[in-house]
């Protein structure tokens, strides 16, 4: 899902995690994602509940939803 931000080409949008999918289980710092330079994870929604500004030692789980923002060309 996509939201455009006014007149800018910043987007938002919310990448979940699926189980057994290759980021489960795992730190955000052992990932190394190649995000495209301006995007961010601003937040990682589970149970409902928020982890705002994500560091790396956090683990992502299965029904995560990893929320960002940045470029419409970086998504």
């Amino acid at each position: 899902r996509l939201i455009a931000l006014g007149e800018a080409d910043v987007v938002a949008t919310r990448i979940p995690v699926a189980a057994g999918s290759v980021v489960d289980g795992k730190a955000l710092a052992d990932l190394q994602l190649d995000i495209e330079p301006g995007f961010w994870i601003l937040a990682i929604r589970r149970d409902n509940r928020y982890l705002y500004r994500p560091r790396g030692w956090v683990v992502l789980q299965a029904d995560d939803d990893l929320i960002a923002t940045g470029p419409h060309e970086g998504r």
